[in-house]
């Protein structure tokens, strides 16, 4: 505001220079000749006007003089922050963090907007709490020494996303499992929703297959409530929950064990069951096949099955979550038992053969009194009892015995002695047989080789056949009794050394089917062969093939003879034959926690083998020619596969089987 002063005695005209001017301190180009200029300068200035008349004269330049100067303070703005947008969920509070710098020492804060829907605590405080309805632009404005300036912020906010579940109430039997779908909406700035099922309450607990998933399978072993939490990107909603309700389940169980009974026998089957939760009356049952069953619908009933029968037991409440289990009863065919005997009559001090049949295939026999046979268990044994004696024999095969008797005379007669020299040697072999005999009436030498019988007291007897002989020797006493001994056993050796070997080799298992053992002789210069392979067949090939139909161990022999006669006997045992066993797993947990990974099937038999899985649209996942193959869950392309159901088709010698196995991670 520039002007001349009151005394001012100079003439007009009168023209006017501000110093300093320019742009630089704040002063449009031209203004400074006027008398009254705007100026904005950046810093504080000292302005001074110098004025001149018309007469020339000017006034003093002198910015000490305070009537021809102006001093313009010019004071800093603040630098005001009001925060970075933020983001938050419906009802939540959240503070607000603004600052301002570069003026002061004094600043004066206001918030707005300060409407309740916005929501701020303290619009005058820098940092205050603010709990929005909505988006809401928040402006912050600081005065200090008279400077105002602002900033902006924002409060972004966020629906609360809702979950609801379905089903609504879910009832399963006890060892269940149910699917439950977990649906997620209210949040339309939410990316993703998120998901969290859990457990409500305490005592049992259920596994949770996919806790953060949408939809997952429950495990529960009671009757419990189920909770699902939604959220989204930004914020965590509603919870909704399901009751699971577990129906009591009678846990069904066979106490038999899988066995053998006779043909025509019966067996009584019983039949438990336990509730693992709480327990529920109106237990009722029922046995399957029933056509063999006295009272199908008992909890225990007798079954005479004609077959060998594999019989499930089912408990259930009323018909509703029912359980089985299950046992095979193998039925055996009959055996009968029959004694042949040599001699039913004998004189005393003698003996007589007693010979067991009967069975249908490998029987073990028991004979009764044993106490003085050199096996009781032997097919056929000698017995020279002190007196007449009935002896029993106990046909036994598998689960199914019978037996016989037969009853042996004995007739007192004289004691006798004989004795015989070089009783071993190779053909032709040369004894001299003696007696040792008192008050005897005649003589029978019996050599045991088919040659005849001699009435000398004294006999050499020359033995052209190899094998080993039982040589007797009987007395013939008065009244027509004769006391017979034998002799030690006379062993003719061959002049042959027989042997075979054998694949499989004795002693090694073999499963049914494949149970085919391919026998070779070994034996040098044999030019007739006789097998006996233990099971009633015998060849007469010097290499045959043979093939075990039924379980058990068989005892192979070999008769071998050479160009002069000479035979040879060899003896192997056991050739093991047994049933293979098939375990296929329905269910595996490939996720790595070095429990079931793979899905592995047990089979411990040699037949061909082979299994593929597919899945339900029937793409093959996984093939295999041997059980050391086992399946990981992945693809042929070796990635994972989904949780879920999988069917497979496993051969196993010609015979094919199909199921499912039940994937879970």
């Amino acid at each position: 505001m520039g002007g001349l002063a009151a005394n001012n005695l100079a003439p007009g005209p009168y023209s006017y220079s501000w110093f300093p001017s320019g742009p630089g301190v704040g002063m449009a180009v031209g203004s400074e000749i006027l008398p009254q200029p705007y100026v904005d300068p950046a810093q504080t200035t000292i302005y001074t006007l110098v004025v001149t008349a018309g007469n020339g004269c000017s006034s003093d330049v002198n910015t000490l003089d305070t009537a021809s100067t102006v001093t313009v303070t010019v004071n800093p703005l603040p630098i005001v922050d009001a925060g970075e947008t933020r983001d938050i969920c419906l009802g939540q509070v959240i503070q607000m963090h603004g600052n301002a710098l570069g003026a002061g020492p004094i600043y004066a804060y206001t918030w707005t907007p300060s409407d309740p829907a916005a929501g701020i605590v303290n619009a005058n405080d820098p940092v205050t709490n603010a709990s929005p309805d909505f988006t809401h632009l928040y402006t912050l404005s600081v005065t200090s020494n008279g400077c105002t300036a602002s900033d902006t912020m924002s409060i972004i906010v966020h629906t609360l996303p809702t979950g609801v579940i379905e089903p609504t109430v879910a009832d399963i039997c006890q060892g269940d499992s149910v699917t439950l779908y977990g649906n997620a909406d209210g949040d339309p700035t939410g990316v993703l929703y998120t998901y969290s099922w859990a457990q409500l309450g305490t005592g049992s607990t259920a596994m949770i297959a996919s806790p953060n998933q949408g939809t997952t399978a429950v495990f529960p072993t009671t009757t419990m409530l189920i909770s699902l939490e939604v959220g989204s990107q930004w914020c965590k909603g509603y919870r909704d929950t399901v009751l699971v309700q577990v129906k009591p389940t009678p846990i069904a169980n066979i106490t038999n064990i899988d066995q053998v009974i006779c043909s025509g026998a019966s067996i009584t089957l019983n039949g438990v069951f336990v509730f693992n939760g709480p327990p529920a009356p109106n237990v009722i049952f029922s046995w399957t096949p029933s056509s063999t069953l006295a009272t199908p619908n008992a909890q225990n009933t007798v079954a005479t099955p004609i077959q060998t029968t594999t019989y499930t037991f089912t408990a259930s409440v009323a018909g509703e979550c029912p359980t089985s289990d299950v046992v095979t009863i193998a039925v055996a065919p009959a055996v009968d038992a029959q004694i042949s005997i040599s001699d039913s009559v004998i004189c005393e001090g003698t003996s007589t053969i007693l010979t067991a049949s009967g069975g249908n295939g490998s029987p073990s026999y028991t004979w009764s009194p044993g106490w003085q046979m050199a096996d009781s268990t032997a097919q056929t044994v000698t017995v020279s009892p002190g007196d007449t004696t009935t002896y029993y024999l106990t046909l036994q095969e598998g689960a199914c015995s019978n037996t016989d008797s037969v009853k042996v005379v004995v007739i007192p007669t004289p004691v006798i002695d004989a004795y015989a020299t070089n009783l071993s040697g190779c053909v032709p072999l040369v004894v001299n047989f003696a007696e040792n005999v008192s008050d005897e009436i005649g003589y029978i030498w019996n050599f045991g080789d088919q040659t005849g019988v001699s009435n000398e007291p004294t006999v050499i007897h020359t033995f052209t056949t190899p094998g080993s002989y039982t040589v007797t020797f009987t007395a013939l006493g008065v009244g027509g009794c004769n006391d017979t001994m034998t002799l030690p056993i006379v062993t003719v050796s061959d002049t042959i050394f027989g042997g075979f070997t054998s694949s499989p080799n004795v002693g090694d298992s073999m499963y049914l089917p494949s149970t085919t053992v391919m026998f070779s002789d070994t034996t040098a210069n044999s030019i007739a062969w006789f097998w006996n392979f233990g099971d009633g067949i015998v060849s007469a090939e010097q290499n045959p093939y043979h093939n075990f139909a039924l379980p058990g161990e068989y005892t192979v022999s070999l008769a071998v003879t050479n160009q002069h006669g000479c035979v040879s006997h060899i003896v192997k045992t056991p050739y093991i034959v047994a049933d293979a066993v098939i375990f296929v797993p329905n269910i595996f947990s490939p996720n790595g926690d070095g429990y079931f990974d793979n899905w592995t099937i047990q089979y411990n038999g040699t037949s061909e083998y082979s299994v593929t899985v597919f899945d339900r649209w029937g793409v093959m996942l996984f093939e295999a020619q041997s059980v050391e193959k086992t399946w990981n869950g992945k693809d042929k392309k070796g990635k994972d596969v989904a949780e879920g159901v999988y069917f497979y088709t496993l051969t196993v010698g010609g015979k094919v089987y199909n199921g499912n196995v039940t994937l879970m991670r």
